[in-house]
């Protein structure tokens, strides 16, 4: 539609740092887990929820105030 889509910064760092503390609660984190899928703080480094929320986000309305949207330069227009 000649536009371009980007999250912005402030609502991807909202949503890693909800997932952040989700994942907190994690037999990765609660259950003495020590790996690869932890950072340098303990914190484990997965999507922290069920497939079935996984599942209901990706179906979500996408949430237009969360994104910069721009109008593509004529350049970059394909034909």
């Amino acid at each position: 539609q000649g536009v371009t889509m980007a999250p912005r910064a402030d609502a991807t760092a909202a949503l890693m740092h909800q997932y952040r503390e989700a994942a907190k609660t994690t037999i990765w984190a609660t259950g003495g887990c020590h790996s690869w899928y932890q950072d340098e703080e303990g914190v484990p480094i997965i999507y922290p929820y069920l497939a079935e929320q996984f599942r209901d986000e990706v179906k979500a309305p996408i949430i237009l105030d969360d994104f910069v949207i721009e109008p593509l330069k004529s350049a970059d227009l394909v034909s």
